[in-house]
């Protein structure tokens, strides 16, 4: 089968990952400049860069998409994006090395992966604070 490409849009340096939010915004993780791509689904126009810092790589929307959470491996931290507005609305330190972050069904914890020491850890998106690991 051949496939056709319909559509080229270019991201910051080194893309990590790719989401589409439940609204059809598309993220994209820019490991080399600490940056995070947004584009319109539909059509891949890109409509903006939010600046996070670090080294941004795994995302996902949280509940209903109401924000982006962002695992920043070089911060040591999960970043949290308001996607109506794309800006960062929070920070969360959780240790070393994050690299993927998992979001539960209902949008009120998420949960990743740390170097240091080797553990899962839990964050309360309302609160905005590491609970457990």
């Amino acid at each position: 089968m051949i496939y056709k490409v319909t559509a080229i849009a270019p991201t910051g340096p080194a893309p990590a990952h790719v989401i589409e939010a439940p609204n059809g915004t598309v993220y994209v993780t820019n490991s080399g400049d600490g940056t995070v791509s947004v584009y319109d689904g539909p059509g891949l126009s890109q409509t903006g860069r939010i600046t996070v810092g670090g080294m941004p790589h795994g995302l996902r929307p949280a509940g209903n998409g109401s924000v982006i959470v962002v695992a920043n491996t070089d911060a040591g931290a999960l970043d949290v994006i308001d996607s109506a507005t794309n800006a960062v609305v929070g920070r969360v330190n959780v240790g070393s090395g994050p690299a993927q972050v998992a979001v539960g069904t209902d949008g009120r914890y998420a949960y990743a992966g740390i170097n240091k020491p080797s553990a899962v850890v839990k964050v309360d998106l309302v609160a905005r604070k590491l609970v457990g690991s």
